[in-house]
């Protein structure tokens, strides 16, 4: 019966552990979304998780062979802490594809907008400034975030949308956020989409 006890209370402490994971990793791919800035949080993790595995492990395994009860218990979860860590390579996997979903979203809008840029052109000899010009439903549309946030919940720096000065041509430019200076860009006078950096630029193609 007191083996049973003990089996019940370790099989709740696992699911309670489990849940926990789950929910956080759910909650970190969430935000993170398989950015650039995610990956080096956790990359952080990770290098943290290692070290303090390779300064607890030892405390744990001395304390374990010469019974210190309470040291044990301490490095134990240590150790339960370092997995935490570790486990969070999920929120990765799991955000990996909400960036491909976002930067397609980001895209689609460009790509829906650009035939009413072009009928607005053809009406007024020119390019709106604004995408309010368009229409006040265009102003106002609910936009992709990607369009305007480069990272998790950081301020909009710049514009999706950015026509010439003499508004004879536009582009849509966004930061793709798997990368920390990589940028999508459509130009109206070159087709396809576009992925550049301070070096190169070369065509883009989402796999």
């Amino acid at each position: 019966m007191i083996g049973d006890l003990i089996q019940k209370t370790m099989f709740r402490n696992l699911a309670i552990w489990f849940s926990l994971v789950v929910v956080g990793n759910a909650v970190l791919a969430f935000f993170g979304r398989g950015s650039a800035e995610q990956f080096m949080l956790h990359l952080g993790c990770w290098l943290g998780a290692t070290l303090i595995f390779f300064l607890s492990f030892p405390v744990w395994f001395f304390a374990h062979r010469y019974e210190w009860e309470r040291t044990e218990k301490v490095a134990r979860w240590v150790l339960i802490v370092v997995a935490l860590g570790y486990s969070t390579v999920l929120a990765f996997i799991i955000g990996s594809p909400l960036a491909k979903r976002d930067i397609r979203s980001g895209v689609g809008f460009c790509e829906a907008l650009a035939p009413k840029l072009e009928e607005f052109r053809k009406a007024h000899q020119s390019y709106p400034e604004r995408l309010d010009q368009l229409d006040a439903a265009t102003g106002q549309a609910s936009l992709p975030e990607i369009l305007f946030a480069p990272f998790w919940w950081g301020a909009v720096r710049t514009h999706f949308y950015r026509p010439s000065p003499d508004l004879t041509s536009f582009r849509f430019e966004f930061r793709d956020p798997r990368f920390i200076s990589e940028w999508i860009t459509y130009d109206s006078t070159r087709p396809g989409w576009w992925r550049h950096n301070s070096d190169s630029s070369s065509p883009f193609r989402l796999n």
